[in-house]
């Protein structure tokens, strides 16, 4: 571990797991990532992160495990009903 911080920044935990700061933060509200607070600073467990990611793995299929990705489902905020053009013609 020398040299390698043991905890990361919202932002740095947002970006070596691809999501945008915002996206972090959300998760972080919503209690998703392991977070410490010190202070004001919010600090993401390099530890737990990893946890977290490789708990996420196993409710995959034997076939995603095989090929050794994970996956994620992105929600997207706005019209539950469908895209933005989408309304109910008569």
């Amino acid at each position: 571990m020398a040299g390698e911080r043991i905890v990361l920044t919202v932002e740095e935990a947002a970006k070596a797991i691809g999501l945008s700061r915002g996206s972090a933060y959300a998760a972080v509200r919503r209690g998703e990532l392991p977070t410490i607070r010190i202070g004001r600073r919010i600090l993401v467990s390099r530890d737990g992160l990893e946890r977290l990611l490789a708990s996420a793995g196993k409710g995959q299929s034997d076939e995603d495990a095989a090929a050794g990705g994970l996956q994620f489902v992105v929600k997207e905020a706005g019209n539950p009903g469908g895209g933005a053009g989408a309304r109910g013609r008569s």
